[in-house]
């Protein structure tokens, strides 16, 4: 079902040239629904089209603003109210209405303007006519021109496309401006999108542990278009650094940057409110310190652990904690740090004299993405974020420049 929406107004000459008009342009489109927009001085206008165009209340509307006739904002939000309100009603979509503007006083004309373009009118449509030096119009030259706003709404969209990415929304801004027509799209707009586009894909890769994909994804980003752009431009030093990090990971070695890269994911996933997923990441982040701890400096593997290369007094212990067929000796997040502590490491000591972080551990294993069905709280997330980040402080060598390195560079 269409709908054909217009603003109404008293007419510089004569009722009879508004109402012929707008008869003849809502005539051409054969709407399901015809919505007219009047003040009280022009109702009578309004109805006198419907008239002619032989309508009754099923099928339209003269809706009367209440808005005083110079607000501009006032009669703006009356516009979106009832077109929304009218739209929904009838189930018509909004790329389905043709709004037009030839008729109406100027705030009248720029709010339904500005409503196509808000609520995604499909088509704007205006009467243009030739006029006299003395401003009179020259009779039989009407012309009817129709164009999509989707240019207009696609402009905007692009400052929505801004705010999704410093919210780490990768893949939103990708489903907002893959559609986007191009055509429509001022010269600088169009580097802006392809750039928001390349943005969106690098990070995205960053974001979910692809480090090696942020390197060539990056690459394709031309910082050209707006100058918000360059919020978004990683160092040289910051690229280089996460493809360090990513060829590490592929040939399974872990590092101290893995440790730093994944207390910054918590952090952004606790800037989103996501402090389960937040917590999970801390807690691997935190067994993967005592995992590089334990290899880089003693040479022993979790995974397997070398019982030659341990204290005589924690094989005891150790020789529990045999699993699989082959019978290995593997140690999770908790014995990795014992172990430490055993082997006198200042990482591990200060592990075990924490009394609070068992408490908050405790808490991540009753979260319902791990053993539980508790969602982790804010200040959990948090406290463990803080103690995390002392463990890694304690071994990890310039952990704050490294923490700044592979930082998104907007993030807080």
């Amino acid at each position: 079902m269409t709908a054909y929406i217009a603003t109404v107004g008293t007419g510089e000459a004569s009722k009879g040239d508004i109402v012929a008009a707008l008869s003849l342009s809502a005539g051409q489109m054969a709407p399901g629904f015809v919505l007219l927009l009047a003040t009280e001085q022009s109702k009578p206008n309004a109805d006198a089209i419907l008239q002619q165009l032989g309508r009754n209340e099923n099928n339209s509307l003269v809706h009367v603003l209440k808005a005083e006739p110079e607000h501009a904002q006032d009669i703006y939000n009356e516009t979106i109210d009832v077109i929304t309100r009218t739209l929904s009603r009838h189930n018509i979509r909004a790329d389905d209405a043709t709004a037009d503007i030839t008729s109406g006083t100027k705030p009248m004309s720029a709010a339904l303007t500005l409503a196509a373009v808000k609520l995604g009118i499909g088509y704007l449509r205006y009467i243009a006519v030739r006029k006299t030096a003395d401003q009179q119009v020259c009779a039989g030259t009407e012309e009817l021109r129709t164009f999509r706003p989707l240019g207009f709404r696609s402009s905007l969209l692009l400052d929505s496309a801004f705010s999704l990415m410093r919210q780490y929304r990768f893949d939103a801004v990708r489903q907002l401006l893959d559609p986007m027509p191009d055509h429509l799209l001022s010269e600088t707009e169009r580097a802006t999108r392809q750039c928001l586009l390349c943005l969106a894909a690098a990070y995205s890769c960053w974001d979910t542990f692809s480090h090696v994909r942020f390197q060539g994804e990056i690459g394709k980003a031309k910082f050209a278009g707006s100058l918000e752009l360059a919020e978004f431009r990683p160092s040289g030093h910051s690229t280089r650094t996460v493809l360090e990090l990513g060829r590490a990971l592929e040939a399974g070695k872990l590092t101290d940057l893995a440790v730093v890269d994944l207390v910054n994911n918590a952090r952004r996933r606790i800037e989103e409110g996501k402090y389960d997923d937040a917590t999970a990441r801390l807690y691997r982040a935190c067994e993967m310190l005592a995992q590089w701890q334990l290899a880089g400096k003693h040479g022993i593997e979790t995974a397997n652990v070398d019982l030659n290369k341990v204290p005589a007094a924690s094989r005891a212990w150790l020789e529990k904690c045999r699993s699989g067929k082959d019978g290995e000796v593997q140690i999770g997040l908790r014995r990795a740090f014992q172990l430490l502590a055993d082997l006198r490491d200042g990482l591990g000591i200060r592990f075990v004299s924490d009394k609070e972080l068992p408490g908050v551990l405790r808490e991540r294993n009753d979260s319902i993405l791990a053993h539980g069905a508790k969602p982790i709280r804010k200040d959990a997330a948090e406290g463990l974020l803080r103690r995390v980040e002392k463990l890694a402080e304690e071994v990890i060598p310039d952990y704050g420049s490294k923490t700044a390195l592979l930082r998104f560079p907007w993030s807080k």
